[in-house]
């Protein structure tokens, strides 16, 4: 079984945390998403 690969800018997109890909993009830069307690830095 393979995982499928998402893109984390789609991703915060589709749960609706921004409207954007562009904010989505700026707030990952920013060092503002995080998965548990992991900062995540690559869109």
């Amino acid at each position: 079984m393979t995982v499928k690969k998402v893109r984390l800018d789609v991703l915060v997109v589709e749960r609706g945390l921004v409207e954007t890909r562009e904010q989505a993009k700026r707030s990952i830069m920013a060092g503002l998403v995080f998965s548990g307690s992991n900062r995540m830095d690559k869109p």
